[in-house]
Order: C-alpha cells, then structure tokens, then sequence
C-alpha cells in the first residue's frame, strides 16, 4: 500500500477535480499527481472511500456557486462514515480546501459545426450551471459522472459524434476537441473542493474562519436533532449545511447525519470540547469529525 496514491474524479487529465487537486497541492504541500500514482474514481460518490481504502490523497468537488451541496459527494462522505464509525479509525482527513472558480467550455468533434449538434453531454452540476445556454441551442441534455467523461464520449465513442461536451478546458487538448465557447456557463461559476491527505497531515490553521465537518449517528428518538443543533449554538458555531441519510441496513428510522460547520480560529478549542459534549448528550452515538482545516478563495484566469 502507497501512501502517495491520489485519487479524484476521473478520467485523469479532463475534469475540474483534477485542476483542483494541482491547485491545493501547491497550497496544502500534498504530492504531485501522475498517470503512475491515479487511482480513477468513476463519481464523486466513491472518491473518498477509495481515498480512505489506500490511506493517500485526492481531491473532491463539494458545493457550487450557489452553495448547494453536490449530492452525491456528500453521500460519498457518509459512505465513509459507514465504514469508519470513529474518528480514531478514518485513516484520512481534510487538510483544506478552496473555493475556486470554474470555466465551463462547450466543444465538440473538430468536424461537427455548431448547427450540427444534437445533444449535450455533462455531470448534471455543469447542464444546471449552464441551462439557459443549453436552452437556446434547443438540444437534449444527458447526464454523466463527469465532465471529464463526457468529453471522452464526444472524442471516442461514434454513438455521440454529433454531441457537445461541457468540460474543462483541459478536456479538448486530452481529447482533442474544438472548444466553440470558452465560457459557456449563464453566470460565473464556482465550486469548492476539499483535499485528503493521510490522518496527521493537517495544515497549520492560519484563516479567521475555517471549516470542519462532522458526522454523527441520529437516533430514532424525540429531540435527538435538537441537541446535536444545540451544541451547536451554545458553541457559536454556524452550520454551513446539513445533510441526512437513512442508514443502510435499519427500519426503524436511524439515520447519519453530515454537518458542515464555520469554525473561527478563536472557537479552536470549543469546537473539540463541543464534540465531548455531543458524545455527552448522545451516548450511544458514534461521530466521525474532518478537520477543522482552512478554506481558501482562489481565482482562476
């Protein structure tokens, strides 16, 4: 097992994760990423479990421009907290994260004029970041993992020939597609992304106010939801976003719960003492925290 394994969402070279990952390497001092060293993750629903599985690195897409959650990232977060049900057992942890913008790039065959097209392929965040640009062309849309793979169908696969990719700019020189807009999305668009790295490597917290998510096990009982939010409060904390899966295996209404929370650099310290008095107040539930860990604001031209 290699600890310098990375794993993000894929294909390698043609999705936003992978811009990402080069991006928070450089700030977070995390390996560089190589075609030897990518473990493929097919959606964001898998990366951190397969991050977890070889203890290394990756990055991970988690909200849009207007702070809805990607589904199925947070899903995946959960995914790991099935597996590690401790903070003691997860092998890895959030060491930061940025807030970056995005360029969404319309492209396609180098032989397809743009009156040819007759679809649009992309991850469904890229077709709703885009939607009124799609509109106008009057085609069909079609959902994919990733952007990255909705370039790699346009490039390689004779059933989409006369499809678009929305994908990074990254995507048309792997591919080799011709981009017809460099910027197709209805509004400037950003996204956030967390990088993993191996538990112990947490970044020196110099930001005002930064992020930690915890997840905890929700008891089928009055008032459990009540005190988890309390301890919240009393703290000072502000929850970020809030999530709630049933978890597998139960019918009796047990669920996991992801919160999101701003951490001020001055709250440190009640942030930790805030998780023992969760553990107080619900006894019999297991929690998994990532972080606390800085969140950056990083421009792309």
């Amino acid at each position: 097992m290699s600890k310098n394994k990375i794993s993000f969402l894929g294909p390698y070279g043609s999705t936003f994760s992978h811009i990402a990952y080069e991006m928070l390497s450089e700030k977070f001092n995390t390996p560089c990423v190589t075609p030897e060293n990518y473990i493929p993750a097919k959606n964001n629903n898998d990366v951190a479990t397969t991050i977890a599985s070889f203890e290394g690195y990756g990055a991970l897409a988690i909200t849009t421009r207007e702070a809805t959650k990607v589904t199925e990232s947070v899903e995946g977060l959960l995914r790991l907290f099935e597996k590690y049900r401790d903070s003691k057992q997860c092998p890895i942890d959030i060491k930061g994260g940025a807030s970056m913008g995005v360029r969404f790039c319309l492209m396609v065959r180098k032989d397809i004029p743009h009156e040819k097209i007759t679809r649009i392929i992309a991850h469904k965040k890229a077709l709703e970041a885009c939607a009124q640009n799609i509109e106008k062309l009057n085609v069909q849309k079609v959902a994919v993992d990733s952007n990255g793979e909705a370039a790699r169908m346009v490039a390689q696969d004779d059933a989409y020939k006369t499809a678009a990719a929305i994908a990074p700019c990254s995507a048309s020189e792997m591919y080799g597609l011709r981009i017809l807009s460099d910027d197709f999305s209805d509004a400037p668009a950003t996204t956030t992304f967390y990088i993993f790295a191996p538990k112990g490597e947490r970044a020196q917290i110099s930001s005002e106010v930064n992020r930690a998510i915890a997840m905890f096990e929700l008891p089928n009982k009055p008032g459990a939801l009540a005190k988890i939010l309390q301890a919240f409060a009393e703290a000072s904390i502000n929850l970020m976003q809030i999530h709630s899966v049933q978890r597998a295996g139960t019918s009796s209404g047990e669920c996991d719960l992801l919160v999101e929370v701003a951490v001020p650099k001055d709250k440190m310290s009640t942030f930790h003492e805030m998780k023992d008095i969760l553990n107080k107040n619900l006894p019999s539930s297991k929690s998994l925290c990532l972080g606390p860990y800085p969140l950056l604001d990083i421009q792309q031209d």
